[in-house]
This record gives C-alpha cells, structure tokens and sequence, in this order.
C-alpha cells in the first residue's frame, strides 16, 4: 500500500516512472539526483523514513510546544505541508530576507535564524555534483529500494559491478545528503515562521492565517508586519481605545431598559430615570439623572440611536430598548471580532483603497493611507430564497464580503436588468404594456432563461444606477452605483438593494478617483454626463476595494456603531468571512 501511494505521489511530483518484473519505482538521472530540488528531498523523505507531512507533523511535535505548536501545525496544514519561507531549491526566499533586513533586532530567534540559514547552505553544498567514474550522468538512472543493504537499483542497461557499486554509494551519499538538507530546511522554515507569528504577535493577539497568502511578495509582507499603517485607519485605533472601557463595561452590571409605553420629549417618571442611567454607562449622557425626557436626554438618545442604526428621533421605542439591552459581553466580542477581522483583512497591503463595510452600511476611501471621504451606502436586503456560495448558506439578496479592484468607472451607465430583477419588473408592469417603452428600456439579442430578450435601460432620470457605477470583477455580479433615490440613505438601516452597493454622492467618490488617477479624465465628467449613453473609463491604477462583514466601525465623529449581525451570519458564517 505504501509502494503505491508513494508511485501516486511521484506521478503527481512529475518524477519519472519505469516498471520493472518485479515492482514499480520512481526513478531519476544521477544528475537530477545532484541538485538541491524540493521536490525529491520530500520523496526521499516520504519513500525511507515516513510520508512528508507526517514527518512534518513529528517534526514539530518534537521541536515545538503549546500555542508555537498549534499555530505551526495550523499553518502548515493550510499549506498542505508545503515550506513557506523556503524555495523550491532551498534558498531562503526573498520575503526572508527583506524581514529580516526590516525588522532588525526584533525578529525572535534572529541569532538562531541566521545560523539556520548558513547550515542550510551547507547542507546545499553537501550535495556530490562529482558523479562515479566512466558513468553518463544523464542516462543512468536511480532507483530507490527498500532493501536496507542497497538502498537504490540501477534500471535500463546493465553496467560492470565495480561501477554498479559505486554509483549505489554514490547514491546512497546524496541520499543522506537530501536528508539533511531537508532536515535543515524544515527547520529553518518552521522556526523563521514561528519568529514571525511571534512578530505578528507582539503587535496583535489576532495574527490570522491571510498573510500565508503572500508570502512570496516580499513588499507585502513587510507592509502587513507593519502594523503602523492599521493606526492610520480612524476604526482600527479608536477600536483599540475602547476596548478596555467595554472590557470594564462586560465585568459590571448592566443596567436593564423596559418601557411601560413609548417615552417621548417631556416624558417623565422612573422609567425615564432608568434609561438615563443605561446611556451614561456608554458614555451618552453625561449629566445627574432627571427622570425627565429633556433635551440633554433627547440628544443623547439622537447619539445613541445613529450609533445603533435605529431612526434617531429622540424617543424611546422598543427598538431603542432591544439596542439598549444588547449585553456589553456581545458589544465587546464585536469589538474583538473587527479589531482581528482588520488584522487578517489585506488593509495592510494597500495605501489606496477603497473599505465598504455592510452592517454599518458605510464607505471610505482611502490615498496615501489617509481617509479621503466617508460615504452613506445601502446594501442588499436580508431577505431572499436562502443559496449556497463557496459552502456557506446566504440569502439571494445579501451583499457579500470580497476583496478585488475597480477597474473602470462608468459615467451615465446602461442597466442590464439581471433575470431575478426581470420577474419583479414584470409584475409591476402587469397593467400596463408600455411600462418598459415609457422608461426606457431597450431588447438585446441574448434571452432570459424563459426565452424573452434581455433588457437594459437608457441613462437617465429613472435609470436606478444614477449617474455613475463602479466595475470590479467579482462572480457575483456586484457593483458600486449611484442612485436617483438619494432619500433613501436619510434611513437608518438600509439593507434594501437586491446586492449590489449604492453609493450617498458617488460622482463625488467618482472624481476624487480619478483625480487621483487620471486628473484629465475627471475635467471630463461633465462631459461625459451631457452625452445620451455611457462612457466608460479604465482605470490606470485599479483601486483595491474591501467589502467586509464587520459588527461595528466608528463613525466620523468618533462614536462605535454597532451594526452587529444583520443578515445572522454568527453562527453559520461568522464576521470575518470572504467570498
């Protein structure tokens, strides 16, 4: 059985391999059996001593401990036990190095990295490109045995004995050769990434597992174990401020909010005093209890409600309460969720951006790691027949967490009405059979699923992408758009679109893109919006774009908004979920 999978495994490798009388071997050229080269150290590795990863496995076991341990086997599993910081022909790679040139002095075990690295080196060198006497390197070929005296045959043509011999010595050197220097690689990878999940860790207790993703970009390393830039994000460091005033708040007692009615301006009476007393523990109301719904109490109430997506009204409603009796364990926990989402999210990577967070239905846009603009938006809704993506069951209207580029933008945009949006178009156009002519819409030659020709509309008035959409790719056919209906972001909550984002001012974020990008382009845009059909606009630089699924942001006066769970992904999905 071993014999087999080991075969199985060398196909996949794309080593050589012969079939004799007796078994089936993998095999190779005595020249190919004289470089340093990842792949056959494995298959030495897994063919005499144990399958690769549980050699890893051991390995680790042996050398490490506690949470070092459990972060190494975690990491190495995602990799399916491939070497992270080490080459396919063990050199170290550059994102080692420029690690260990950034960070200087800070990188745990650096004396005993540096040692590692010329050992491996060593080890590289220990590997014979001097071959046997009167053999062709190129047309002999090895083949490991498990017969312990021999450890390798020689297969295709018969050669004298002293020759044989001596090329399965020769063989036998270089297999303890690939030995040691797998030995040394694994070792000198498993403790270099130790080192930097304890770099990562002195600076965050949520390191995560994304950074796993680019490690061979030595840039994008550096700039995501350079925690700085996450200061720069006005979330990241007031999150960090509150942090131990919730972590206070979740050891003390909470004081509980019931109403025996609404509680309106002028209300006055105990249950007054009560919610007085809820909102000066988080800070909104500052004052000695009145009992009285006056005007201090009202503007606290006005603060409190924005920061939790209720109607700001000043008044106390049962959807005031449910906020208010949200525990301070479940605030602090959303608060620990977004710190460690920011953390393993790519905002490290990228000194332009652009971050729409979905439960508290905002945007920002990021140049030169500074906040450019903030931006009202609204989100898919929460309802929709419930659908499998990637594993994980959504509804058919939520917007979903991704991270790509924008890539173009376009001015006076056509909308291709997608075939869901068609059937609900159809029902309000069921009394009258010039609905579509009267706005615009037009036939392509491509069908909906039941035969009918697609449609698209007109820029225009009632055009429900506005004046402007954003393009990136994504499968889901997601987008950035304006809107003609710009009452609707006076609404508290708004998870209302079918998906894609709709964006407060969005020609605004238009120009202050591509002023940035292409200044000629924005002098343009009135232009472009006098003309009857779109105008598309490709993008020199793409603009990164972070759509993530974070419980609560801090708003652009400073205060935490708690979007929490709106489409109740806890449990199934969790916070820090990308499609």
């Amino acid at each position: 059985m071993k014999r087999i999978l080991l075969t199985t495994v060398m196909f996949c490798l794309g080593v050589v391999l012969i079939t004799t009388e007796a078994k089936s071997d993998w095999c190779f050229n005595l020249r190919d059996f004289s470089r340093p080269d990842l792949i056959t150290a494995r298959a030495i590795v897994s063919f005499y001593r144990q399958p690769w990863s549980e050699w890893l496995q051991s390995f680790i076991a042996k050398r490490f401990e506690g949470a070092e341990a459990s972060d190494l086997r975690s990491i190495y599993k995602a990799t399916s036990g491939n070497l992270l910081f080490i080459d396919s022909q063990f050199k170290p790679k550059d994102s080692m190095s420029a690690i260990m040139r950034k960070f200087s002095g800070s990188v745990p075990r650096e004396e005993e990295i540096n040692r590692l690295i010329r050992e491996l080196e060593e080890a590289r060198q220990g590997l014979s490109n001097q071959f046997p006497a009167g053999i062709d390197p190129d047309t002999i070929k090895l083949c490991p045995s498990q017969e312990p005296e021999k450890n390798f045959f020689i297969s295709g043509e018969a050669i004298e004995k002293e020759r044989e011999n001596n090329v399965i010595q020769w063989a036998k050197h270089q297999k303890k050769a690939y030995e040691r220097l797998a030995e040394k690689g694994l070792e000198l990878d498993s403790i270099f990434t130790a080192s930097v999940i304890g770099l990562l860790k002195s600076k965050t207790p949520y390191p995560g597992l994304s950074w796993i993703s680019f490690v061979d970009n030595e840039t994008a390393m550096v700039d995501f174990l350079n925690f700085d830039v996450l200061y720069r994000i006005p979330t990241y460091k007031a999150l960090k401020e509150a942090l131990p005033k919730y972590e206070d708040l979740a050891r003390s007692s909470q004081i509980s909010v019931n109403i025996p009615e609404k509680l309106k301006p002028g209300y006055h009476g105990p249950a007054i005093t009560n919610v007085q007393k809820r909102l000066a523990q988080e800070g909104f109301f500052k004052g000695a209890p009145t009992g009285v719904l006056d005007e201090e109490t009202k503007t606290a109430l006005i603060n409190f409600q924005r920061t939790h997506f209720v109607t700001p009204d000043g008044t106390v409603g049962q959807k005031t309460v449910e906020k208010m009796n949200i525990p301070y364990e479940e605030k602090l926990n959303w608060i620990r969720i977004t710190l460690e989402g920011m953390e393993e999210a790519p905002f490290r990577l990228y000194s332009h951006f652009i971050w729409v967070n979905i439960p508290t239905f905002s945007l920002e846009y990021y140049y030169d790691g500074n906040l450019i603009s903030r931006h009202k938006v609204i989100v898919g809704r929460t309802d929709g027949k419930q659908i499998k993506v990637r594993g994980k069951i959504v509804r058919w209207n939520n917007t979903l967490p991704l991270v790509s580029e924008i890539k173009s933008v376009v001015i006076n945009p056509r909308w291709y009405v997608p075939e869901r949006i068609r059937i609900e178009l159809e029902r309000e156009a069921a009394n009258d059979e010039f609905y579509f002519q009267k706005r615009g819409f037009r036939m392509l030659d491509s069908t909906y699923s039941w035969g009918e020709p697609r449609l698209y509309q007109l820029p225009g008035g009632r055009n429900p992408l506005g004046k402007v959409k954003f393009l990136f790719d994504n499968p889901y056919g997601f987008f950035l758009h304006d809107t003609p209906e710009q009452h609707l972001f006076k609404r508290a909550f708004r998870a209302i679109s079918h998906g894609c984002v709709r964006v407060e001012r969005a020609l605004d974020l238009a120009r202050e893109i591509l002023e940035r990008d292409n200044p000629k382009k924005a002098d343009q845009i009135d232009s472009y919006l006098k003309k009857p059909d779109q105008t598309f606009i490709t993008l020199e630089r793409p603009v990164p774009i972070v759509i993530t699924y974070f419980p609560v942001l801090v708003s652009e006066d400073g205060l935490l908004e708690f979007g929490g769970d709106i489409y109740g992904w806890k449990e199934q999905n969790g916070f820090k979920v990308f499609f």
